[in-house]
């Protein structure tokens, strides 16, 4: 898709004016359906084309540190040991899909010569976060039987729960949107679908 000059000098400035909004925030939150969220995003963030943003880097580092302090949080909570009457399963199950796309960043930031290259606090907050990333499996796996025998904690929010079950399940054509470039093929790393 080609867009005419006038629509890319638009879409630049509603960039910009987005940009400024996300500058400076604390994007920490202890919830996990906004931790899966921020997590996506980083990881969108991390696969944009084009040119290179020092405020990407920045917005990486902010998003990463949010997330990072959040999920420690959350996990101290051990709302994952709760009875499933106390919890909602879509909520976690983005958790668990922004975890999926931990590796994603990963190999974003490793990049040599990336706009993410030699951010400390980028890489600490990434390291804190990645040993987390089994969490996924263990919200998957918690939350499967509940769906294969439509238990009153599924069926409440059946439709969501199941949308948020399969990708989950099978992450990669949410976290890989097409005409991004596959970070994870030239690093080693891989996400699992």
């Amino acid at each position: 898709m080609n867009l005419g000059e006038g629509a890319a000098t638009a879409l630049s400035g509603a960039i910009e004016s987005l940009s400024l909004l996300c500058r400076h925030r604390d994007w920490t939150t202890e919830d996990p359906l906004s931790l899966g969220g921020l997590l996506f995003d980083a990881c969108r963030l991390c696969r944009l084309p084009g040119e290179e943003r020092s405020n990407d880097a920045d917005l990486l580092e902010e998003l990463t540190s949010g997330c990072s302090n959040g999920l420690m949080a959350f996990l101290a909570g051990r709302q994952l040991s709760w009875p499933s009457s106390q919890r909602l399963a879509f909520r976690e199950l983005g958790l668990a899909i922004g975890l999926r796309g931990l590796p994603i960043i990963a190999a974003a930031v490793a990049q040599p010569r990336s706009r993410f290259e030699g951010r400390l606090s980028l890489r600490r907050s990434l390291d804190r976060l990645l040993p987390h990333e089994s969490v996924s499996e263990r919200i998957v796996e918690f939350w499967l039987p509940h769906a294969q025998h439509h238990d009153a904690s599924w069926q409440e929010h059946c439709n969501i729960n199941d949308v948020m079950l399969a990708t989950a399940l099978a992450p990669n054509m949410f976290l890989l949107a097409a005409g991004t470039p596959d970070l994870t093929k030239s690093s080693g790393s891989r996400v699992s679908d």
